[in-house]
């Protein structure tokens, strides 16, 4: 626990660190100390900009508190925050939240199998073809969603 704490307190002084990767580091705590010094890494940190925080055993107010911290960052573009306490519909609520964008442009690719050049865009454009962002009912709650916020 008090390593996890000094490696983490260690991040806002490095002031280089563009890429942090915690994934399968347990972050439990009963008062929330480790989501908190997350959103506050995320928020005031001024390079950072990849945190992998994926697997860590956060509760899912967390999560959602971490997430939203996003939108105040000053250089995070990318945040891993899978296979933690996030259920589907839980998920869609923290990217309408924060606004996150889902990227369609390897969807001509996947209608022409001719064009996949490498091994690498064939795995994401499976991913692709698998995530819940196509599915209609996600896309009907996002628009209302985004219909109530305007």
């Amino acid at each position: 626990m008090q390593a996890t704490r000094s490696i983490i307190w260690g991040i806002n002084k490095n002031y280089g660190l563009v890429y942090f990767n915690f994934h399968s580091n347990m972050l439990l705590s009963k008062h929330y100390e480790y989501s908190i010094l997350m959103a506050k890494i995320i928020t005031r940190h001024q390079s950072i900009m990849h945190i992998d925080i994926s697997s860590t055993g956060l509760k899912k107010e967390e999560v959602l508190f971490i997430g939203m911290s996003l939108k105040n960052s000053k250089s995070v573009v990318a945040l891993h925050l899978s296979l933690n306490a996030l259920d589907y519909y839980e998920r869609i609520f923290l990217r309408t939240l924060v606004d996150a964008n889902v990227a369609y442009h390897f969807r001509n690719m996947a209608a022409d199998p001719r064009a996949i050049r490498s091994q690498k865009e064939r795995f994401q454009i499976n991913e692709l073809k698998n995530h819940d962002f196509d599915d209609v009912n996600l896309q009907d709650f996002v628009e209302k969603w985004n219909f109530i916020d305007k």
